[in-house]
């Protein structure tokens, strides 16, 4: 058919040949490899590589990355169980009562007055948002009994 379009309209013939030899790109991949401390890495192996890429996967081989990727899922959950951290109101008082032994601490121990007062105001201003929270928790809790 293409013999046919070549004679009458050759500016619409499929004319590839395919694409030029990867050698400058596979070399450029080796030196990376090299640079990255893969000092085993060759052009074979790349070349090996991208072969590899046009061939489909068979049945058997899906099936063992499926079982791979299964065994990974496992010994990942069997690992690194995540430990379940629940932020309560009596966590969020003590860490607020804590606070605010600290800035007592401070205020009653620094000679100089400004900047007592101002660190007395900032952690005041800190810490009224979370009283909120926690007063807001609490008459949610107390409504539900």
């Amino acid at each position: 058919m293409n013999a046919v379009w070549k004679k009458l309209w050759p500016e619409c013939v499929h004319n590839f040949k395919g694409f030029p030899e990867p050698t400058p790109v596979v070399r450029e991949i080796v030196n990376l490899a090299h640079t990255a401390g893969m000092d085993e890495v060759g052009e074979e192996d790349i070349v090996e590589l991208l072969a590899s890429h046009d061939e489909e996967l068979s049945n058997e081989d899906l099936m063992a990355i499926e079982q791979v990727r299964a065994l990974e899922e496992e010994t990942a959950e069997e690992d690194d169980p995540e430990p379940q951290l629940h932020l309560t109101r009596k966590i969020l008082a003590d860490v607020i009562s804590k606070f605010e032994s600290g800035i007592h601490d401070i205020v009653n121990n620094d000679p100089t007055v400004n900047a007592v007062s101002n660190l007395k105001t900032q952690s005041e201003v800190l810490s009224l948002p979370t009283r909120c929270f926690i007063k807001k928790k609490s008459t949610k809790h107390n409504r539900q009994l």
